[in-house]
């Protein structure tokens, strides 16, 4: 620590923030450990806040060399690392945020299967009523006994339809009433 300049931590990052000399640290997913140097963030959040960019020192001033040991202090202490508070918040966000997308994947894939019901019900109405209108229109035309038995198809197969549509539009509406969304 003697040797080491402020230049060097700020380059190579804290060894003491990278990991505590007590406590082995804890293998992340991909078991590697990035470290960033503490000189590129501190630039980025000057950069980010249109501030000059910082001077930096090549050689140890009493006061980097005591908040080090401070934290090495800390750790040694405690026999635990240290983590900056704005991490573990950023990685409760992070789970916050999958979460978030997770329910609303499910929920695309919900109004999905709804509005294709309904597009399909629309679909099969539409041609029932097509099928009406032309029994109406070809009785008109040709006289009241030669479409009795087409007019009585056509509304039969309306009152099933009418029951389906009932049916789909119950199962709708109980969908969307557990998604707690108005679509």
């Amino acid at each position: 620590m003697d040797g080491m300049g402020v230049g060097d931590v700020c380059e190579k990052g804290s060894p003491g923030l990278a990991s505590s000399s007590t406590t082995p640290s804890e293998p992340k997913e991909d078991g590697h450990v990035i470290l960033i140097p503490h000189s590129h963030i501190f630039a980025l959040m000057l950069q980010a806040l249109k501030l000059p960019p910082a001077n930096y020192h090549h050689k140890t001033y009493p006061e980097d060399s005591a908040a080090i040991a401070a934290i090495r202090f800390m750790e040694n202490a405690c026999g635990k690392e240290i983590r900056d508070y704005h991490y573990t918040h950023v990685e409760r966000l992070e789970n916050q945020v999958t979460l978030l997308e997770r329910y609303l994947d499910e929920a695309k894939k919900r109004i999905k299967k709804v509005r294709k019901g309904w597009f399909y019900a629309v679909r099969y109405m539409s041609s029932y009523s097509t099928q009406i209108q032309n029994t109406t229109a070809a009785r008109r035309l040709r006289g009241q006994d030669s479409t009795k038995g087409a007019m009585k198809t056509a509304l039969a197969s309306t009152r099933k339809l009418a029951k389906r549509l009932r049916c789909i539009g119950l199962k709708s509406e109980q969908c969307l009433e557990t998604t707690d969304s108005i679509w």
